[in-house]
C-alpha cells in the first residue's frame, strides 16, 4: 500500500492509452474489466483493495455519459467500503476525489453539491488537504459551469476569510486561484490575471509549493500570449520551467508528463506567433516526443507544423498536417480557415473553391461568432495573393484571375444569402421578444396589484414562517417593481438582504415564493427588459442602456443578453427598427 492512488492512476491510464487499435481497445478494456471482477470476487485484504482500485482506475476514464458513469460510481462505492474497512484512510479519500471529478466531468453538478460537503469534511479531518482543495476546485467548477458565479464568489470569499483568520497560507492561495478561475468563465481577463498574481505571491511564502500553483503559471503564460505580450510571456515562462523542476526534486514519484507538454505546446505557439518557425519546430518535436498516444497533443503539433511547412513553402506537407490536425478535431473552425490559406498559396490550385465552399458551410452550421469576419479577412488574403501572382505571370494567370473573381462573386452572393437568413431569424425573434415583454409586464402589474403578500406592520424577525415570507415578498416586490432598485449596478444579493433584515436562505426561499425563480435570474430578467424598452424606443447608445439598466459592464450586458434572446443588442435594434419601417408602409 505503498503507492498512492494518483500514481496508480496515471499507470493504469497509460497502460490502457498504449493499446493498439479500436477494436483491440474494446476488447482489451472488456477482457481486464472481466478478469478484474473475477480477481475481486475471491481475493481477500490487499489484493482485493489493489484489485478494486485498478478497476475504479480503468472506469473512471471510461466514464463519459450516464451509463458508463453509473458504473464507475458503483465499483468506486465498493471500493470506498473495502478501504474503509481496510482501515485505508489514504485510499479511502483519493476515491471519493475521483468520485467528484467524474461527476463533474459527465454533468452531474447537483449531485456535486450535494456529496462535495461530506467529501471536504472527511478529507479536513484526515487531513489530506491538498486532496481537499482539489474537492473544493470542482465544486467551484460546477457552480462556473451552471452560471452560479454568485455562489463561487460567496464560497471562495467565506474561504479565503476563514484562511486568513487561521493564517492558512495553502487556503489563501487556493481561494485566490479559484477567484481567478471564476473571472476566467465570466470573460473577465483583467480580474483574472490580478488573482492569478496574487496566488502566486501567497506560494511564494509556502515552503512546499502547490501542486496546482504550476496550473497558474501555465494560466499567466497562455494569458500574456495571447495579449501579446511576449517579453513577460518569456519571462514567466523561465519560472514556470524552475517551479516545474522544483516540483520533480520534491515528489520523485509524480509523473510530470503533461505539465512538460503544455510548456512545449506553449513555446511552440509563441515562436510560430512571432514568425520564428525553426524554433517553434523545435518545440513540436519535444511535444511529440513525451506525448504518444494523447491526440491533444498530436492536434496542436500538426496545427503548428502545418503553419511552419506553409512558410516555407512545402505546400503538400503543409496540406497533409493541417487535414490530420481537422480530422483530430472536425469542430475548431480555424483549422479549416488554415486549409483555405495553404490552398491560396498554391498556383493554380484546384480545389480553393471547394474547400472554400465548405469552409463557409461549416461556419455557418455551427453559427461561429467569427464568421464573417473570418471569412473577410480569408477574402482579402485571397484577393492580395491572387494580385501578387498576376503582376508576376500576366499571361499565364489570366483564367485562373477570371476565375477568382468568379469565386468572389459566389462567396459574396452566399455572404448575401446566409446575412438574409440571419435577417429573417432575427426578426423573428424580436417579434418572440415583444410576446415575452408583454406577458413579463402582465406578471408584474398582476404582482403590484396582488394583495395576498400584505401583512400587519411588524419587524419581519417577529412574524411567524409563513407571515415572515409574505412580508419579504411583498418588500420585495415593491423594491424591485415600484422602486426599480434592480438599475443599480451595484446591487448585490448582500446589499439586499442587509436592507430587507433577513438571511440569505430566507431571500432565495422568498425569491422562488414571489417571483418563481433565484435572484440572480429574475434581477438579469428584469435589467434586460428595461434594456429591451430602451433598444426600441430610444436613441441612447448600447453602453448607456447597459449602464441604465444596471449591468456592471457592456461585456456583461452584451453577454447576458445574448444568452437570453440568441441575438445581440445590436442585431436586435437593427431588426427591431426595420420591422417598424416595414410597418409603416404596410
Amino acid at each position: 500500500m505503498k503507492h498512492t492512488l494518483f500514481i496508480l492512476l496515471i499507470i493504469n491510464l497509460l497502460n490502457f492509452l498504449n493499446l493498439t487499435g479500436l477494436n483491440a481497445q474494446e476488447n482489451s478494456f472488456a477482457a481486464k474489466t472481466d478478469s478484474l471482477r473475477k480477481v475481486i470476487n475471491i481475493a481477500e485484504g490487499e489484493n482485493k483493495l489493489n484489485a478494486l482500485n485498478e478497476l475504479s482506475t480503468l472506469l473512471f476514464y471510461n466514464a463519459s455519459d450516464d451509463v458508463s458513469l453509473e458504473t464507475y460510481l458503483h465499483v468506486s462505492d465498493e471500493y470506498i467500503k473495502e478501504a474503509q474497512m481496510q482501515k485505508q484512510t489514504k485510499l479511502q479519500g483519493d476515491a471519493k476525489v475521483s468520485a467528484i471529478i467524474a461527476r463533474v466531468r459527465c454533468g452531474k453538478f447537483d449531485e456535486v453539491e450535494k456529496r462535495a460537503l461530506e467529501t471536504l469534511n472527511f478529507l479536513k479531518t484526515n487531513g489530506q488537504m491538498e486532496s481537499m482543495y482539489v474537492v473544493f476546485k470542482q465544486l467551484i467548477l460546477s457552480y462556473c459551469r451552471q452560471g452560479k458565479y454568485d455562489f463561487a464568489l460567496a464560497e471562495l470569499g467565506k474561504t479565503y476569510n476563514q484562511a486568513t483568520a487561521e493564517n492558512d497560507l495553502l487556503g489563501q492561495f487556493y481561494a485566490q486561484y479559484l477567484t481567478g478561475i471564476v473571472y476566467m468563465h465570466q470573460d473577465r481577463i483583467d480580474k483574472a490575471e490580478e488573482h492569478y498574481m496574487q496566488s502566486v505571491e501567497t506560494a511564494k511564502k509556502i515552503n512546499k509549493k502547490p501542486f496546482d500553483l504550476i496550473t497558474v503559471y501555465s494560466e499567466l503564460c497562455n494569458m500574456m500570449q495571447v495579449k501579446g505580450r511576449f517579453d513577460d510571456f518569456f519571462a514567466l515562462m523561465g519560472e514556470t520551467e524552475t517551479l516545474l523542476k522544483q516540483l520533480e526534486k520534491q515528489n520523485v514519484n509524480r509523473k510530470y508528463t503533461t505539465n512538460w507538454e503544455n510548456i512545449f505546446t506553449l513555446y511552440a505557439y509563441a515562436y510560430s506567433f512571432m514568425g520564428e518557425f525553426d524554433r517553434a519546430e523545435t518545440y513540436c518535436n519535444s511535444m511529440d516526443s513525451i506525448g504518444v498516444g494523447n491526440p491533444v497533443t498530436s492536434f496542436n503539433s500538426a496545427y503548428i507544423r502545418s503553419q511552419i511547412f506553409d512558410s516555407r513553402k512545402q505546400y503538400d506537407r503543409a496540406l497533409e498536417l493541417i487535414d490530420k490536425a481537422i480530422e483530430l478535431d472536425p469542430n475548431y473552425i480555424y483549422t479549416r480557415f488554415q486549409k483555405v490559406k495553404i490552398l491560396s498559396h498554391i498556383e493554380n490550385a484546384p480545389c480553393t473553391w471547394a474547400e472554400t465552399d465548405a469552409t463557409v458551410a461549416f461556419a455557418d452550421s455551427v453559427r461561429n461568432a467569427d464568421f464573417n469576419a473570418q471569412l473577410d479577412e480569408l477574402r482579402t488574403q485571397y484577393e492580395v495573393d491572387k494580385l501578387e501572382m498576376q503582376k508576376a505571370q500576366n499571361h499565364r494567370n489570366f483564367l485562373f484571375a477570371l476565375g477568382g473573381v468568379v469565386l468572389l462573386l459566389i462567396i459574396v452572393v452566399i455572404i448575401f444569402i446566409n446575412r438574409q437568413k440571419i435577417h429573417r431569424k432575427n426578426k423573428t425573434l424580436v417579434l418572440q421578444i415583444r410576446e415575452l415583454q408583454e406577458l413579463q409586464q402582465i406578471k408584474e402589474n398582476e404582482l403590484l396589484q396582488k394583495i395576498t403578500f400584505e401583512t400587519p406592520e411588524t419587524d419581519i424577525k417577529e412574524l411567524c414562517p409563513e407571515s415572515r415570507k409574505n412580508k419579504i415578498c411583498l418588500k420585495l416586490r415593491d423594491l424591485l417593481l415600484k422602486d426599480k432598485i434592480y438599475r443599480d449596478e451595484k446591487l448585490t444579493r448582500e446589499t439586499l438582504t442587509s436592507q430587507l433584515g433577513v438571511n440569505r436562505h430566507d431571500l432565495d426561499d422568498a425569491f422562488q415564493l414571489c417571483f418563481g425563480m433565484y435572484y440572480t435570474k429574475y434581477i438579469n430578467l428584469l435589467r434586460l427588459k428595461d434594456a429591451v424598452a430602451m433598444l426600441e424606443q430610444s436613441d441612447l447608445s448600447i453602453i448607456e442602456i447597459s449602464e441604465k439598466a444596471g449591468f456592471g459592464t457592456l461585456r456583461t450586458f452584451q453577454r447576458q443578453f445574448t444568452a437570453q434572446y440568441n441575438m445581440s443588442p445590436k442585431d436586435y435594434r437593427a431588426a427591431g427598427k426595420e420591422l417598424k419601417i416595414r410597418n409603416y408602409e404596410l
